[in-house]
């Protein structure tokens, strides 16, 4: 169990949230082109996730406008943060977009 403290934020957590730039894939399915990005953003993903940067990843399982995922990571500075989401080849196909924002990790249960 992790119980943060509120006076201390980390200034090296960040989370940035995707968005897919076209909502109606989740719902009427994936082109090619998508699912080829969606598998290079996977493998973007699990190699961040070795490399120790990922700190936990998901998405929401709805099919609506609103969804959306989240990934939170561990990065120097925002820059370096802002790299990483930017590098996603998801990202950069255009197949999602992103916001950044600094993060603080609360509670965290076993």
């Amino acid at each position: 169990m992790f119980i943060a403290d509120p006076t201390k934020p980390p200034n090296d957590v960040f989370m940035y949230t995707l968005h897919p730039t076209r909502p109606a894939m989740l719902r009427e399915g994936s082109t090619d082109a998508e699912k080829a990005l969606a598998g290079q953003h996977w493998m973007y993903s699990i190699d961040l996730l070795k490399k120790g940067t990922i700190f936990f990843a998901g998405r929401t399982m709805v099919t609506t406008d609103e969804s959306f995922a989240i990934c939170v990571i561990r990065a120097k500075s925002e820059a370096e943060a802002r790299a990483i989401a930017e590098n996603d080849p998801a990202v950069r196909g255009g197949l999602f977009r992103y916001q950044l924002f600094p993060y603080q990790p609360m509670l965290i249960g076993d």
